[in-house]
């Protein structure tokens, strides 16, 4: 995230918008990669405990789950910011597209 992060502070002096039009998927990111921490952390506290008590099989189960499944969900924000920081994908709400022609529909309504 540091380097996102970073990018973001030096392509903001060319694109003054661009904070705005990932904030979004940032915020995202950066709370998925705060569970995933949390998670972890869980799992390095009680995966040598015993297994014999529910509690302590309970975390263990519930991190494994989240580390394996859940966890990739801060990858693909993360993915999305650099697409917006890349141009790739248009942010929501970031105005028109630039070098998209919409002067021709897409669907022709008068045919319908």
């Amino acid at each position: 995230m540091n380097e996102i992060t970073s990018a973001v502070i030096t392509r903001s002096d060319d694109v003054k918008e661009l904070p705005y039009r990932i904030a979004d998927a940032y915020l995202t990111t950066t709370g998925w990669l705060l569970l995933t921490f949390a998670w972890a952390r869980t799992w390095c506290i009680f995966a040598g405990r015993s297994s014999t008590d529910p509690f302590h099989a309970d975390k263990v189960a519930c991190s494994e789950y989240f580390l394996e499944f859940k966890s990739q969900e801060f990858f693909h924000y993360r993915r999305q910011v650099q697409a917006f920081m890349d141009h790739q994908i248009p942010a929501l709400g970031s105005g028109p597209l630039e070098g998209v022609d919409f002067s021709t529909p897409v669907i022709n309504f008068d045919s319908l």
